[in-house]
This record gives C-alpha cells, sequence and structure tokens, in this order.
C-alpha cells in the first residue's frame, strides 16, 4: 500500500496517491505522469497545486471536489502544502527492494 503523508487542512487529513490518484491526476490535468512529476520539480501554478491536493485526498473522501479543496487551502501555507505534495508523489514511487532487484 502507497504511504500517506499527513496534511492540515480543514482537518487532519492524508495525501496518498496511489494508482487511482495518479489516473485521476492523468485524466483531470490532460498531461502524463512523468510531465507531472517534471511540473512538481520546477514552478507550479496554485491551480496545480490545488488539484494534486485534491486527487491525494479522495482515497479518504470520494465525494470531495476541486471547490471545497480551493476552501481549504491558505496562501501563507502554500510552501507547506508544495512539501507534502512532494513527499506523497515520492512516497507513490518507494525504490525497488533489494530482494526484488536481485531477482530482476
Amino acid at each position: 500500500m502507497t504511504k500517506s503523508i499527513p496534511i492540515t487542512l480543514d482537518k487532519k487529513r492524508n495525501l496518498r496517491y496511489d494508482w487511482a490518484a495518479l489516473e485521476t491526476l492523468e485524466e483531470t490535468l490532460g498531461i502524463s505522469l512523468a510531465d507531472i512529476g517534471n511540473k512538481l520539480a520546477g514552478s507550479v501554478q496554485l491551480s496545480f497545486i490545488k488539484t494534486l491536493v485534491w486527487a491525494g485526498l479522495l482515497h479518504e473522501d470520494g465525494e470531495l471536489t476541486l471547490e471545497d479543496v480551493r476552501g481549504f487551502l491558505d496562501l501563507s501555507r502554500i510552501a507547506e502544502y508544495a512539501t507534502a505534495v512532494g513527499e506523497a508523489f515520492t512516497a507513490a514511487f518507494p525504490a525497488p527492494s533489494k530482494d526484488a532487484t536481485a531477482k530482476n
């Protein structure tokens, strides 16, 4: 299971980028997973951060909308959100274990 990263918004929540979240991001943003990763590494737009947070929360509440998430976000905490999103995105792609590497 993909690791969750805690984030405080309207309440304590957990970001997780599992298969469903990543697929939702690709569909919503209209770009590939590689392009999402590249955008994360550069300067990002507010709407991009909002969409990433939204998709990362859907595992907890599938009824959340982008408008809901916009209401949770505070511009003064943008760096905190970006850090949490980056950590959760990285956690979605753990390094292969030594056992898995040895089998290949």
